[in-house]
């Protein structure tokens, strides 16, 4: 079928980029304009798609609706989640619905209070005490404080007020007064008591892995790139990780999902190559086994992106569709949103479809730029570059936006993270199956730190390499918006380029 221009191949990423517009424009308007002003105003633009009939008229009108339900979608999420404060103490009962953390003189944890109209969950601190250090995930409690909300800074381009807002959390409280207490979980979802189940299976493990000898920074690593428990990396870490280009790493995204289900599929590589029922049949088991691994981990943005592209890519696969594309994005990126509004604003949102979608675009053009390779490491490399050099382009400028810098060794950085990061969740797997036969589990245990330990020099090494960062950069929104319309534009002008010297290769071919 002959498409009218590049951009007709990928209509999913047209209604993508209009849904987010119409968030973003939602949010800047959401003082005075409420989901009832912007779903009016979609009802009358639908009305005139039914009376005016011409194709072009038609089709902004279809845009223009879409526009109006990003802004509605965004509207009724953000007075959904009114931030709530308490001048004086309150008395209410509470679940601890995350692992604490001991800090230095705190003890921080994500508390799920149970209020009569509905679960409110609060970013809280206890003073560390004996009592305090000993709370575990789904500990019922009876506390007493004031809830506060978060300042603004308008000092800073990343505002921690609207993440924290947009990952649910409506207050944060310092608790001095507290004790605990049998409370009643039958006023929550079943979704939320699922949640806390998996949550203390998830605490279990990581329990597992400290019996087995894993301390410290070694076993936060071990934990953050395999279960998505991130609360025990040091800041000195993050910062190692951050400077070195590889923060990417500590964040269950697609690479570790990716090599989770290239695991199940070898292993059920005999039934799914079965014609018959097996097929659907195994494939259904891998992406449950997918989805289950995702509610293990916590289900944050970047996992879920993730498992939802798997999951298409496994039912073109069962049709003989095509691999995976921009429209594929695409429509991962209209569903989290629709289902979440809040998530446009979660920066691990925002980086995890630039880099997808800057890996689709330009990886195989880089890839292309060297001649063809015969040996198979050198190839193997050289994809891992050009994949890396492609996912850098794409989140680049939203690094030097929110963290105002850039790292310079991400290329070095990358190649022997990579194969580290693997081996970690191979020999997790592997740890978590053999821990019935404890010799076996032990010496996988003590690989598995050394090779988290010898991870985390590398980068805490790069990591003070002369001229490993350019820090301090200040970037406005609208120039990196600018600087994102020079990439997509030379992209566009490279296309162009070859889509002319294809037409005329054929006009002068003999």
């Amino acid at each position: 079928m002959k498409t009218n221009g590049m951009i007709q191949l990928y209509p999913l990423v047209r209604v993508t980029v209009i849904l987010v517009a119409g968030m973003t424009v939602g949010y800047m308007t959401r003082s005075y304009l409420l989901s009832v002003h912007w779903l009016s105003a979609a009802g009358l633009v639908m009305i005139l798609t039914a009376v005016i009939r011409k194709v072009y008229v038609q089709s902004f009108f279809v845009f223009a609706v879409v526009f109006f339900i990003g802004g509605a979608a965004m509207s009724h999420a953000w007075h959904a989640m009114k931030t709530m404060t308490s001048h004086s103490p309150v008395h209410y009962d509470a679940v601890v619905f995350s692992s604490p953390v001991v800090r230095e003189r705190v003890v921080t944890c994500d508390l799920l209070i149970l209020l009569q109209e509905e679960p409110v969950l609060v970013k809280s601190s206890f003073v560390r005490d004996a009592r305090s250090e000993h709370l575990r995930m789904g500990d019922g409690l009876e506390a007493c404080s004031s809830w506060k909300s978060w300042k603004e800074n308008p000092s800073s381009s990343f505002d921690y007020a609207l993440y924290m807002k947009s990952h649910g959390y409506r207050a944060q409280t310092l608790i001095k007064e507290w004790r605990g207490k049998e409370v009643s979980l039958h006023s929550l979802s079943w979704l939320t008591r699922a949640r806390l189940v998996v949550g203390q299976w998830r605490e279990s493990l990581i329990g597992l892995l400290r019996e087995h000898g894993l301390f410290q920074q070694d076993l936060a690593v071990v934990t953050a790139m395999s279960l998505g428990d991130k609360s025990m990396i040091n800041k000195e870490i993050r910062e190692s990780y951050s400077m070195s280009g590889v923060s990417h790493v500590l964040a269950l995204s697609g690479m570790h999902l990716g090599i989770i289900y290239w695991v199940l599929s070898m292993t059920a590589a005999r039934w799914r190559r079965h014609r018959g029922w097996l097929r659907p049949v195994s494939e259904g088991i891998i992406l449950l086994a997918i989805w289950t691994y995702v509610f293990l981990v916590g289900m944050s943005p970047s996992v879920v992106r993730s498992a939802v592209m798997i999951t298409v890519f496994s039912l073109m696969s069962l049709l003989h569709r095509g691999k995976m594309s921009l429209n594929v994005l695409g429509f991962t990126a209209v569903v989290m949103l629709l289902v979440n509004p809040l998530n446009l604003f979660d920066v691990g949102f925002q980086m995890s479809f630039i880099a997808v979608a800057s890996i689709l675009l330009f990886s195989r053009r880089i890839y292309d730029c060297l001649p063809t390779v015969r040996h198979r490491m050198l190839r193997w490399l050289w994809g891992l570059l050009s994949v890396s050099v492609a996912a850098q382009i794409g989140v680049a400028p939203l690094t030097a936006y929110y963290f105002g810098q850039v790292s310079c060794y991400f290329l070095f950085t990358n190649i022997i993270i990579v194969v580290l990061t693997t081996l970690i969740i191979y020999l997790t797997l592997v740890f978590y199956v053999f821990l019935w036969f404890a010799p076996v589990a032990s010496l996988l245990a003590s690989v598995l730190s050394i090779v988290a330990h010898t991870q985390n020099t590398v980068v805490q090494w790069v990591s003070t390499c002369p001229g490993s960062v350019i820090s301090h950069i200040h970037l406005h929104p609208v120039q990196v918006v600018l600087i994102y319309v020079i990439i997509l534009s030379a992209y566009a002008m490279i296309c162009r380029l070859d889509l002319y010297k294809h037409r005329k290769m054929i006009t002068f071919a003999p």
